[in-house]
């Protein structure tokens, strides 16, 4: 029992991670995973960029305005242009910078001495000229080069230490530094990351929700769907078919998207699936009760051919044997197996009347009630041995297109047996009318009721209702069976019906044929 819990719940993993719900619902959660850092790292980038730019900027208006204010004090106080006459001036010129700036400035030599600084404050955590002069910018202004350097802690403090050669009429006279503070920029553009952060997982989140409830309204029904076919599936391999359609009243009809049309179509597929289920069932049954049917039939006839043929063979052994000089018993002998040998060609010539033959010929227009009265004068000698009467009823010409003496066949034996099984005495009516574009045949006689659920056997090879009492008559029970042969054959229709009383009815349906001059 544990281990198949354990299967159980591996199969549901397995299932699980298989679905698609979860892998539509993984591949947009890493799309939008990505989407949102290549988001973030690009406004990030943006931002930095920016900044970058705007030191740039602010670096190159400090250097140019160095120079310009250089040459004018220079020019003021009559200077020489050498690195002696900046530092002279240097003090004058970083407080005319510092006015305009607003930076903490340094002038130094050529040779990195300071010589001068400017009224600015110092940006907290920065240590001043000792900081400057370690800095990879201050090694460039050395060199003749205009550099800065940033220094970003890990908070939002950003330092920016600029340095760049001071020239007067294309020469070096000195080194201007300036210690720059951006860290308010960068606490804005960590702020703008920030909230940017923010609002793309806001709109992911939402726009998840969103696509997840949309994609549950598309898997839901198709997991349904999937449930319904699973359980009809595993019904159909016990050969049984769910009553009734699943979808029958599912709300997945009720929807107007493609999920609905889905759901209508699966749903007339379930009926479709229902009705060929039972169909094949029905000829299953059918097929089964054919064998059935045709394995009784081989049965009964080897029972009814053997039994004469026993007969036969017993009194012919007999004689043999030497009862021939018995007069009597020959005489007794001689009589069973004539009997017994009409029996059998009866038998075997009834037996070929079933087979499958065509009709000589072409049908032809034949007068039921003509045949009636015909058949009633013949079979009448045999009715006053029984102490019967033959009536027909109607009034013709009742006619038909098909084989006369085929349908002479059919009311012979419906005629001879209601002779044999009827009353003593009783009167034997064949009526016949036409309704409704028919003509309806009923051989009516009275005599023991026939049991109803029996009404439709009778027309079976070899079923005989008193077996004992109809093999003494000589019957094999192929007649009624034969009658519904020839009757198929004409397109039409034999039922039996018998009442409490006694009174037993054939009918027969058959298709009336009128002739120009009638229909005129």
């Amino acid at each position: 029992m544990n281990r198949k819990n354990r299967q159980n719940k591996k199969s549901k993993k397995v299932r699980f991670w298989n679905s698609l719900r979860f892998r539509v619902s993984a591949g947009l959660i890493l799309t939008f995973g990505a989407g949102g850092l290549i988001l973030c790292l690009t406004v990030q980038s943006q931002l930095n960029r920016s900044l970058t730019q705007r030191i740039q900027k602010e670096c190159n208006d400090l250097r140019l305005d160095s120079q310009i204010y250089s040459r004018q004090i220079f020019m003021m106080r009559g200077e020489n242009n050498d690195e002696e006459g900046m530092i002279h001036c240097s003090q004058e010129i970083l407080n005319e910078l510092s006015r305009t700036n607003g930076r903490k400035l340094f002038f130094y030599t050529l040779d990195g001495i300071l010589t001068a600084s400017g009224p600015g404050e110092i940006p907290s955590g920065t240590d001043g000229d000792s900081q400057i002069t370690g800095t990879e910018a201050f090694a460039h202004a050395l060199k003749g080069e205009a550099a800065f350097t940033m220094v970003c802690g890990s908070g939002s403090s950003c330092q920016v230490f600029f340095s760049s050669p001071v020239q007067v009429e294309e020469q070096n006279v000195g080194i201007l530094a300036a210690i720059m503070d951006y860290s308010s920029v960068r606490r804005e553009n960590q702020e703008i990351l920030r909230m940017m952060v923010q609002v793309v997982c806001a709109g992911y989140l939402l726009s998840g929700l969103v696509v997840f409830f949309l994609l549950w309204s598309v898997t839901q029904p198709l997991k349904i769907l999937s449930q319904i076919s699973g359980k009809v599936s595993r019904t159909m391999k016990k050969e049984h078919m769910p009553i009734g359609n699943p979808l029958k009243d599912s709300p997945l009809l009720k929807r107007k998207d493609e999920i609905g049309e889905l759901a209508s179509s699966y749903s007339r597929m379930m009926e479709t699936i229902e009705l060929q289920f039972e169909k094949i069932q029905q000829d299953r049954d059918s097929i089964r009760s054919l064998m059935e049917s045709r394995q009784e039939f081989y049965n009964n006839v080897t029972h009814e051919l053997k039994t004469p043929l026993t007969t036969i063979q017993g009194y012919a052994q007999l004689l043999e044997d030497g009862g021939a000089e018995d007069t009597q018993f020959l005489e007794k002998s001689l009589g069973h197996i004539l009997g017994e040998s009409t029996r059998l060609h009866r038998m075997v010539v009834q037996l070929l009347e079933m087979g499958d033959r065509e009709a000589d010929g072409s049908p032809e227009p034949v007068d039921l009630f003509v045949l009636a009265k015909s058949v009633a004068a013949s079979m009448m000698p045999k009715a006053k041995r029984y102490g019967c009467s033959i009536l027909v009823k109607g009034n013709g010409p009742l006619l038909t297109l098909g084989y006369g003496e085929r349908l002479r066949q059919v009311l012979i034996n419906l005629t001879d047996n209601a002779i044999k099984y009827g009353k003593q005495g009783g009167e034997i009516v064949l009526d016949l009318r036409s309704v409704r574009e028919q003509v309806l045949i009923q051989v009516i006689n009275r005599g023991d009721p026939i049991p109803q659920n029996r009404l439709e056997e009778i027309f079976e090879p070899f079923c005989r209702i008193d077996k004992e009492y109809s093999r003494e008559l000589g019957s094999a029970g192929l007649g009624l069976s034969i009658c519904r042969k020839i009757i198929q054959e004409h397109h039409g229709v034999i039922r039996a019906f018998s009442h409490p009383n006694g009174i037993n009815i054939f009918a027969i349906c058959l298709k009336l044929y009128r002739t120009q001059e009638a229909e005129e």
